[in-house]
């Protein structure tokens, strides 16, 4: 697996969507090919299988291979941006539709009486979340140092609003092999518009 940084300095101007349909440039064609990134500021951080190129949109990237210890018991420090949604049950289609997390929790709080923001409640609601994960993705959360930069996110090409929250803390690897495959697919949703990947790093 490896993990790349590519400067974003000049390309201001292109959304995420030409973002991500410009990185499968700096791969061969093969089908299996599989990337995550996240656009931080000005630079692009990936995690992918096979090791990029470069291509005349990138021209630079930086690339080293991971050889992080994924050891069950390990202890990392670790960042990710998602796109927080859930699917509910819709009783006027009785279907199934996405939602915002926050969102759904604000309502179903409302419905009971108590009132909170986005922001007051975003904690306690991510920490619930990931608990209620922890046997997919292979790690539990056994320290969350802050929630911030709950916000929209438009992307206008495509006429589509997402809202993303970025959560840290402090993890411990429970399976490595589910642990594994948390890195190189993300977390969530919407992994094509830069949402998922998780920054991991050895706790100091």
């Amino acid at each position: 697996m490896y993990f790349s940084k590519i400067s974003t300095i000049g390309l201001e101007q292109f959304s995420d969507y030409v973002i991500h349909q410009k990185l499968f440039e700096i791969f061969t064609k093969s089908i299996d090919r599989k990337f995550i990134y996240v656009r931080e500021d000005t630079a692009i951080y990936l995690y992918s299988l096979e090791k990029p190129g470069t291509s005349s949109f990138f021209p630079v990237v930086k690339t080293k291979e991971m050889k992080a210890n994924f050891d069950k018991g390990v202890l990392l420090e670790f960042k990710v941006k998602f796109n927080p949604v859930l699917r509910v049950y819709n009783k006027t289609t009785g279907k199934k539709q996405k939602r915002d997390l926050i969102e759904h929790s604000r309502i179903m709080l409302k419905e009971k009486g108590v009132f909170k923001t986005d922001k007051d409640i975003s904690k306690d609601i991510l920490e619930d979340w990931f608990k209620k994960k922890e046997s997919d993705f292979g790690f539990s959360v056994l320290q969350t140092n802050s929630v911030y930069n709950y916000q929209k996110e438009e992307f206008r090409s495509r006429k589509i609003t997402f809202k993303s929250i970025t959560f840290e803390g402090v993890l411990k690897v429970t399976n490595t092999e589910l642990f594994q495959k948390v890195l190189e697919l993300g977390i969530g949703t919407s992994k094509g518009f830069g949402f998922g990947l998780i920054f991991i790093k050895n706790v100091k």
